[in-house]
């Protein structure tokens, strides 16, 4: 739902004549703060970013109402803020994917040396499909 809130951003950016838009490729950085008026949001909702483009484009500050289908204020989140993300312009598929390094460690505040002892992911798989 706040990804989709944050779409409305995009819609208050100012790009300059002539330039492209993946000139222009932002990435959610930082939320100052969230109000939620209801305790449970309705299934549809509306946003309306006011944005800030006081600024050198590296960035982009905004504050967003989020309303629901009668107009009622159902939240708001304040000083959203995507940094400005520059683009490769190689396929290189390589600097596309993540990859994780796990490195075993001894658990926190245990003075136990060596693993956790931990069953193997394939064993967990195969422990939960059997039932």
């Amino acid at each position: 739902m706040l990804d989709a809130c944050f779409h409305t951003v995009k819609g208050g950016q100012v790009i300059p004549d002539g330039a492209l838009a993946t000139d222009y490729f932002y990435l959610p950085a930082a939320i100052r703060s969230i109000r939620l008026y209801v305790d449970k949001p309705p299934l549809r909702l509306w946003g309306h970013a006011k944005v800030n483009s006081d600024n050198d484009r590296e960035y982009i500050i905004a504050d967003i109402k989020v309303y629901d289908d009668g107009g009622n204020l159902v939240g708001e989140i304040f000083g959203f803020r995507a940094d400005r993300v520059e683009q490769s312009r190689t396929d290189d598929l390589e600097k596309c994917l993540y990859q994780a390094d796990w490195a075993p460690l001894r658990l926190k505040g245990t003075r136990i040396a060596g693993g956790a002892n931990l069953p193997d992911p394939d064993e967990i798989v195969t422990a939960a499909t059997e039932g």
